[in-house]
């Protein structure tokens, strides 16, 4: 009997053994992070920075691979059906998590269960730009201009079923109003055109927004934060103006393919968080217009399941479809 407990404990021994060389030994080789969008964008400049702290801290090389198309939703297949070692992860965003289920048939991947969270990197809510030509100067007078004149405003996406296009719709439903949808190829089009006149609204990022209104190029109406933002403290948030159906953000997460061992899982996620917590990203966040986003991996689970019904509904409305 005794043999036998003896022969049990050494081999329990040796399986924690066994483990915990497993996770130190981690990793081993360069970790691929796939990034659902084209290089050079705001986004891609965020990911390939947390790629490269990441790698510092770990010691270990992590390659940004940028795998744009489909909503992102080719980039969440190939991960999603990735060997689930810890070796190709996801800088996924909101989108790719929360709108795609809705605009496509075939995603590839569940959002829920094809990946398991690892850790937040951001996220931001957006600026509603408008024309300076705009007879509005907040959104209250937008929504009054709207409805005594209908279906002569019109507003810019950088295409069908992104975040913008979806903000917009969310602000039409909410506020009654009529708006006409004009799709251009990328937010640096959708910025121009509003610039110009050609559109009189434009949902997007602090980043690209804040800087124009302080230029005087366009003004601010709203924004969808719960708090005003530090950049624009003299715009009041879409809560305040009545509206807060249409206060959101936007955000970016790690995660790794279901099945990643445990220990492999711990490891990154200890790290992704004194990363994103240094000083140093900290301050290249907010100088980027992003925000410190502090989610434990399961709140981040629920942002999904909450988020994605949220989209779909406004998707539904709209009647939005993508081939």
């Amino acid at each position: 009997m005794m043999k036998t407990l003896r022969h049990l404990l050494l081999a329990a021994a040796a399986l924690l053994a066994a483990a915990d060389a497993q996770a130190q030994a981690y990793p081993k080789q360069p970790i691929r992070l796939v990034l659902p969008f084209a290089a050079g964008g705001l986004a891609d400049v965020i990911g390939r920075l947390t790629a490269q702290k990441m790698g510092e801290a770990l010691s270990q090389a992590v390659v940004v691979e940028n795998v744009a198309g489909a909503g992102g939703t080719l980039a969440g297949a190939q991960v999603a059906h990735a060997a689930p070692d810890g070796y190709t992860l996801l800088h996924a965003n909101a989108s790719t998590l929360t709108i795609t289920p809705s605009l496509y048939k075939n995603l590839g991947y569940d959002p829920e269960k094809s990946f398991v969270p690892i850790g937040p990197v951001a996220q931001f809510s957006f600026v509603m730009g408008a024309s300076n030509a705009l007879p509005a100067n907040n959104l209250k007078e937008l929504i009054a201009y709207a409805r005594a004149n209908p279906g002569k405003l019109n507003y810019a996406s950088p295409g069908f079923g992104t975040t913008p296009h979806l903000a917009a719709e969310m602000l039409k439903k909410a506020a009654g109003i009529n708006l006409v949808h004009v799709p251009y190829k990328g937010a640096g089009q959708a910025a121009q055109a509003l610039m110009a006149g050609d559109v009189q609204i434009f949902f997007d990022a602090p980043a690209l927004l804040v800087p124009l209104v302080q230029s005087g190029k366009i003004k601010a109406l709203a924004v969808t934060s719960p708090q005003r933002i530090r950049e624009l403290p003299q715009v009041a948030t879409a809560a305040e103006s009545g509206v807060k159906e249409i206060e959101f953000s936007t955000w970016t997460v790690w995660v790794a393919p279901t099945g990643t061992p445990p220990e492999v899982v711990n490891t990154l996620r200890a790290t992704l968080t004194r990363v994103m917590n240094s000083a140093e990203m900290r301050e290249a966040l907010a100088a980027r217009g992003f925000d410190n986003f502090n989610a434990t991996p399961e709140q981040i689970s629920q942002l999904i399941r909450t988020d994605t019904p949220r989209w779909a509904e406004i998707i539904r409305g709209a009647g939005i479809k993508v081939e």
